[in-house]
């Protein structure tokens, strides 16, 4: 995870879930981001990518796959409901990408 100086969260990584308590999001959709790096992907195939989100307040997240140079793949906003649980089920075909990351604002 990161959390820049600008943002305010603790995270909890338990039973292949993480929960973020963010006390301050920060001006940025970028401040507080969950990311996985280090996964191995095919240039130009789908991939599916499939979670479950919830917030204790209405939020928009940002979902991307991100490459190398900073290239943007499968980008949304994903609007969250206070207390709702969402399903998120997305296909993306990518070039060549290696990072994950969620980003609340």
């Amino acid at each position: 995870d990161y959390v820049d100086s600008a943002a305010n969260a603790t995270t909890d990584f338990t039973e292949n879930r993480v929960r973020y308590e963010i006390t301050k999001a920060g001006t940025k959709d970028w401040n507080i981001q969950l990311k996985q790096e280090g996964l191995t992907m095919e240039a130009g195939a789908s991939y599916k990518l499939e979670m479950k989100i919830g917030s204790s307040i209405d939020r928009d997240v940002k979902v991307a796959l991100m490459g190398a140079g900073d290239a943007w793949y499968g980008g949304t906003d994903i609007r969250l409901t206070k207390d709702k649980l969402k399903s998120v089920n997305r296909i993306i075909k990518l070039e060549d990408i290696h990072l994950l990351y969620l980003f609340p604002n």
